[in-house]
């Protein structure tokens, strides 16, 4: 049975390393964990800029342990299983989304793993935390022969602070609200607008979870004839789950993408992928 913590406790801030390049980045000292036991953190750079890090559990990756960012705990709207967003949209992740089916294992591994590390900063984040495919020479030299020389230059003079041992993690897992709420606002789209994503993607807002969850309504397609007003969150009547956050409400470009599929309300004030999921609950 998952436990709700106090999150509100002060957290403060340890220098990760100092890069002559992107200069000082913190960890915070206080962490959670997943429903699945999987460790998050919260990472400082570029001065306020905060970013989640979950510790990757190998399935995917290949490589157990190796530290990726993300952008919320959501629930997948086709199958209703637990989902991480990775930080996948970014123009930096364009450039390795080529799978093909014959594509070789290691290979497919490499390109999944460069897509979910977003940025290059975040590439570079997760090589200083160190686990995972960090520790195998072949994946390290090949991940990060996609850093500039800039990054590396100096990498040796570059010491990395981070000991996990000094982060305290909760005696228990959490539940997706709670892992929401810890990430706050580190969101990458709320801090990289105009550098890796478009400068209006999903919305123009800067999101918090914590807004998110006191209910907020937020305005889609302001200023046009099919402009509405709606929570983030997603209720499936007396017998479905509180608090539901799906993940198509948080990882598309709501600028972009068909209102008529995704964000208008049009089965009993519900997007057509919202009254799918929420029929197996009636």
């Amino acid at each position: 049975m998952l436990r709700r913590i106090d999150m509100t406790t002060t957290m403060k801030f340890l220098v990760l390393f100092n890069h002559p390049f992107i200069g000082k980045v913190y960890y915070g000292d206080r962490g959670i964990l997943t429903s699945d036991g999987r460790k998050v953190v919260l990472i400082k750079y570029h001065g306020a800029c905060l970013q989640g890090f979950y510790q990757s559990s190998g399935m995917v990756s290949g490589s157990p342990g190796t530290w990726f960012p993300f952008d919320g705990d959501v629930t997948n709207s086709t199958t209703g299983e637990a989902l991480l967003l990775k930080v996948s949209n970014t123009n930096f992740a364009s450039q390795f989304k080529t799978l093909v089916k014959k594509t070789k294992k290691n290979e497919l591994e490499y390109q999944k793993n460069m897509i979910k590390f977003g940025t290059q900063t975040f590439l570079y984040i997760s090589y200083k935390m160190g686990d995972g495919l960090w520790n195998e020479k072949a994946k390290r030299s090949k991940a990060l022969s996609n850093l500039p020389k800039a990054f590396l230059e100096n990498d040796e003079s570059v010491k990395s602070l981070w000991n996990v041992k000094r982060i305290v993690f909760p005696k228990t897992n959490q539940s997706q609200k709670d892992v929401n709420l810890f990430l706050g606002n580190a969101l990458s789209f709320n801090f990289l607008k105009g550098t890796e994503y478009p400068a209006t993607f999903n919305g123009d807002w800067i999101l918090h979870y914590k807004d998110i969850y006191s209910g907020r309504q937020y305005f889609f397609y302001k200023n046009t004839k099919i402009s509405f007003q709606r929570s983030l969150l997603t209720k499936c009547g007396e017998n479905g789950p509180d608090d539901l956050l799906l993940d198509f409400m948080m990882e598309y470009d709501h600028h972009v993408t068909s209102f008529t599929n995704f964000f208008y309300p049009s089965i009993q004030g519900q997007s057509i992928f919202e009254n799918r999921y929420c029929k197996k609950f009636q």
